[in-house]
């Protein structure tokens, strides 16, 4: 329900603490006041205002939720508002909640039976749900912390120095083991208990699942639950489509078993380091199989679809060719068509003209004869020769179901017969010579079966030819608009069908350059780096056989003085060292001379022990 008003009636007034906005509303206090809907809006405006600018403030969020209970009555807003509060810090008397939640359950129920333990179990339910969730979120924080930990063990499995580390790391997992222990044994307890009172309880069903399938890895259980929970959500919607669902928890196993990630469990940056070899070896994988399959399009894709390509060309050529002469061919159809009509027509007036001929027309009898037989000729020819034989690919004359009467002279007697299909092409073939037989049998028939023959051979005879034309003219219509819906569609086709193959012609054109690019490059840094290293290494042989050139007479001799300047070194140094000793006690000797002879004696072996060391180094 929103009661935010569009247009506050009166001026806001500066919020800047929270004291503020219980100070402005305060004329609500007032019942004459409070009665007016205008005020209580603009009571509701000013908490909505010093929400914006409060949004974490629990204390105000219980001063709304009361205001919404007692004086805008609604409750459902005022248990949101209550919710949130409890969430923020807010201390909240659970009588409280119970009472407003007994409101809401009549509100729901319009003025139902309202029992106190059906309240009671609501307000279970919705702590047991919350004590759960609350425990398998630290269960699933432990279990993040723990597989931290033995990542981080595992990093320093080769590290000999990280051994008290370890033992610490030991230690610490073995207490996060004991706390994710206690909260999912917890949270299954709470989730037990909520099955046992609300079984068909999607966020329950779907809770339990996530921690069945994130803590405990029993994801066979954790799949029926789900099945299950979606079943009674499908089932609910389609009684109740617009009623509002609680559907429950959509998140971290995104509703299905097997979906877990490090995401999901909030793994660390450190965490997720230890995979990274795995993922670069896996990459460097990847891209060897991309590798290898862009050498196989280039090696097959690329000339087969070359191929197609101008197989392709071809067929369109040589069907539009095909097709061309079949437009050719319909189109003289066509023409013979409209002059078999037109003969028929004139045959038709000259058979009228023959039944009721008088000494008036202005022709004569047998000149009516003539004309007739002429007619019968040309339209022989002209079906015969024109539409039957030229063209008797194109339509199909066997299925045309047309009807005519043919007169047959057997034994001297006029027969009517009734002819479909194929006897109609063999009266279309001996028409003539049926009109010439009833010219040349005429002096000898009577005058009614005359009449009776020339109305019914020359007069339903060119009647039904002339309709079997009009239904062989629309067939060879629908024939040629069939024809061209065929020749668009396969015209489409083709240029779809290049157009593919062009791209992909293309795109083959582009990798293989690419490619080859790639190769060339690569085998010119080879040379260059070859070169540099054989260069390098001709210049230093070059200058060590220039050194043993010049230096083979004078190398032994070398190095014996080396050998010897190196020993008088040693020697003079040794010297020096026993001069500066024996200098050092000869000085400090020299003040104790007034002790006695013992004195002068010790400081005459020191001189003398000093002059034969100097001779000795002089003889060296």
């Amino acid at each position: 329900m929103n009661h935010k008003n569009t247009e506050v009636p009166y001026i806001i007034p500066k919020i800047k603490k929270v004291s503020h906005i219980d100070a402005s509303v305060r004329f609500v206090w007032n019942k004459e006041v409070r009665r007016r809907k205008d005020y209580k809006d603009f009571a509701n405006y000013v908490y909505l205002e010093g929400l914006k600018r409060f949004p974490k403030h629990p204390t105000l969020r219980v001063h709304y939720a009361l205001f919404l209970f007692h004086y805008m009555k609604d409750w459902e807003a005022g248990m949101k508002q209550m919710t949130i509060a409890q969430k923020l810090g807010a201390t909240i008397d659970n009588r409280w909640i119970i009472f407003y939640m007994s409101k809401i359950y009549e509100q729901t129920k319009s003025g139902a039976d309202l029992k106190s333990a059906d309240i009671l179990s609501l307000f279970r339910y919705k702590n047991h749900l919350t004590l759960a969730e609350q425990n398998y979120k630290d269960a699933r924080e432990k279990l993040t912390d723990a597989l931290t930990i033995l990542a981080n063990i595992r990093e320093r499995k080769k590290d000999a120095s990280a051994a008290e580390q370890d033992i610490q790391d030991v230690l610490q997992l073995s207490n996060l083991l004991d706390e994710i222990i206690s909260h999912e044994k917890e949270s299954e307890e709470h989730y037990q208990a909520l099955l046992e009172s609300h079984p068909f309880s999607i966020p329950v069903l779907r809770g339990y699942a996530s921690l069945l399938t994130d803590i405990f890895r029993y994801d066979s259980e954790a799949e029926i639950m789900y099945k299950k929970a979606n079943d009674i959500e499908e089932e609910l919607i389609r009684k109740n489509p617009e009623e509002n669902i609680m559907v429950g928890r959509k998140r971290g196993t995104k509703n299905q078993v097997g979906a877990r990630k490090a995401k999901a469990f909030g793994w660390t940056k450190k965490a997720q380091q230890i995979n990274k070899d795995y993922y670069t070896q896996t990459k460097s994988n990847s891209d060897k199989v991309t590798s290898q399959f862009q050498m196989y399009i280039l090696a097959y894709a690329a000339p087969v679809s070359v191929i197609l390509f101008f197989v392709l060309a071809v067929i369109l050529f040589a069907v539009i060719l095909f097709r061309t002469g079949d437009i050719e061919m319909n189109l003289q159809l066509l023409s013979d068509m409209c002059n078999a009509d037109r003969l028929i027509c004139e045959l038709a007036y000259l058979t009228k003209m023959y039944e009721m001929y008088t000494d008036e027309t202005y022709l004569t009898f047998d000149e009516v004869l003539y004309r007739m037989q002429d007619r019968a000729n040309v339209l022989h020819d002209t079906t015969v020769n024109n539409i039957f034989q030229k063209v008797s690919n194109l339509i199909d004359w066997q299925d045309l179901s047309i009807t005519t009467f043919v007169s047959v002279h057997l034994n001297g007697v006029m027969i009517h017969q009734q002819a479909q299909d194929q006897a109609l092409i063999n009266a279309i073939n001996s028409y003539s010579f049926d009109l010439l037989l009833l010219s040349q049998q005429g002096g000898e028939m009577q005058s009614d079966s005359k009449l009776d023959t020339i109305m019914q051979s020359l007069i339903n005879g060119p009647t039904a030819l002339a309709e079997g034309m009009k239904n062989a003219i629309i067939t060879f219509e629908e024939n040629m608009n069939r024809q061209n819906s065929e020749m668009i569609i396969i015209s489409i086709v083709m240029m779809a069908a290049g157009i593919t193959f062009a791209i992909v012609f293309g795109i083959t054109l582009y990798l293989l350059l690419t490619k080859l690019n790639k190769q060339r490059i690569e085998i010119l840094r080879f040379i260059l780096s070859i070169r540099t290293n054989v260069l390098r290494a001709m210049r230093v042989r070059l200058a060590y056989v220039d050194d043993l050139e010049k230096g083979d007479s004078n190398d032994i001799e070398k190095v014996w003085q080396n050998m010897n300047k190196k020993v008088q070194n040693e020697r003079m140094n040794n010297f020096k060292k026993l001069n500066n000793v024996f200098s050092q006690l000869k000085v400090n000797l020299t003040p104790n001379q007034r002790h006695g002879n013992q004195q002068q004696s010790v400081q005459g072996k020191a001189d003398k022990i000093q002059q034969l060391i100097i001779m000795e180094c002089h003889k060296n």
